[in-house]
């Protein structure tokens, strides 16, 4: 989520004493950005993939945008009828979305929308902005304020009035975690799930919120980014399955964050190519970059010596897929460069479990046409995908 630039500067000079102070030692790299989809998209805000690896982008205009990883074939997936600015898959392969008009919502594989939550004690979500979800299927959610709508959002700059909240799918219960925030933007799970992360963009920090552990409850600043490399402003966050945050922020660079909270990578690319950077997700090797306004999504390569420098992320790197999708009677599995065992599980939509195997081919002759969802563990990774029934 964005600001107007002029009005929120002269509030933050107001607000703190500008200080640029270097409290550990970072690597810069300067990376070349790739412009995909220009002319498709329209202010693709947040990007999230499915598990057979397409991309989605939530825009300007309250479409839902399904296309490919190189920006090719865009088709339109959903209209949300506001404006989506966050979006994640949950086990089911429904698509949940946090849309700053609209709340919190469901979009099913047909398209369907379904209204999760819009208000918590009768104070209703005015711009309502990032998620994320838990292996258990809790929701995560920020509202950036509960005073402001998207339309004004500039006079909540200073103002606390920013909510991280939850969502339980099987009890429809939403519940408050935090309040009192600086505007409550990106939101991330930690790899263990142990605590929660999220964007005060106000404030130039990232905020921490325990989940379990002795500290349950508690919450911390997790990273002072203004106190670190300056005024910038940090927007979206995601975690890709190891010790790395990727934080985008609104007017600089991307940033990677280790697990202590500091920042240990910066990504500097040509502003003049893209601008108002909201969100950076990583897939594989590069990350996808959203947009607040701009007609394109950005794609830069994950320099080689961040990548060699995890050999979990390496593992990733393992080429995996899945073959025919949809199917009418077997389903391949497929895994380049990896020689041990798999072991693989077919579930219905509800979550029953149909199937256990530790074949390659799986047989779906038997299966009622309709979605199914496979997960596939090999090594110390899981791979979870929806499978089409013809």
């Amino acid at each position: 989520m964005s600001f107007k630039f002029n009005k929120m500067k002269k509030l933050l000079f107001a607000l703190f004493f500008l200080v640029n102070v270097s409290c550990f030692s970072q690597t810069i790299y300067n990376v070349i950005l790739e412009q995909i989809a220009v002319g498709d998209v329209n202010g693709p805000e947040a990007i999230a993939f499915d598990g057979n690896g397409l991309m989605y982008t939530a825009n300007e205009d309250g479409r839902i945008i399904v296309l490919n990883r190189d920006g090719s074939n865009p088709q339109d997936y959903a209209q949300t009828g506001g404006r989506p600015l966050g979006l994640k898959f949950d086990l089911q392969g429904n698509l949940i979305v946090a849309d700053a008009f609209q709340g919190l919502l469901s979009i099913d594989t047909t398209g369907q929308i379904t209204v999760l939550s819009t208000s918590f004690a009768g104070v209703p979500f005015m711009l309502t902005d990032d998620l994320d979800i838990g292996s258990d299927g809790t929701i995560y959610f920020s509202d950036a304020s509960s005073v402001n709508n998207l339309g004004n959002h500039t006079n909540d700059w200073g103002q606390p009035n920013g909510r991280l909240l939850s969502y339980n799918p099987n009890t429809g219960i939403t519940l408050l975690l935090l309040d009192s925030l600086y505007f409550a933007n990106g939101v991330a799970l930690s790899n263990d799930e142990s605590y929660l992360l999220v964007n005060e963009t106000a404030m130039g920090l990232t905020r921490r919120y325990w989940l379990s552990g002795p500290n349950y409850g508690q919450t911390e600043v997790f990273s002072n980014i203004y106190q670190n490399i300056g005024w910038v402003y940090p927007d979206n966050i995601t975690h890709y399955d190891y010790n790395l945050f990727w934080v985008a922020t609104l007017n600089g660079p991307i940033l990677g964050i280790d697990n202590n909270g500091q920042i240990i990578y910066q990504l500097n690319f040509d502003a003049n190519l893209f601008t108002q950077n909201t969100s950076a997700i990583q897939f594989n090797d590069t990350l996808y970059l959203g947009t607040l306004h701009d007609s394109l999504i950005g794609k830069i390569p994950i320099p080689t010596e961040i990548l060699s420098s995890n050999s979990d992320f390496l593992s990733r790197l393992i080429d995996f897929s899945i073959y025919p999708n949809p199917t009418i009677e077997n389903i391949t599995i497929s895994i380049n460069n990896f020689n041990g065992n798999i072991q693989s599980e077919v579930y219905d939509l509800i979550g029953n479990r149909l199937q256990l195997t530790n074949k390659t081919t799986i047989s779906l002759r038997d299966y009622s046409k309709g979605i199914y969802i496979l997960k596939v563990a090999y090594g110390n990774r899981v791979e979870e995908v929806k499978v089409i029934k013809e």
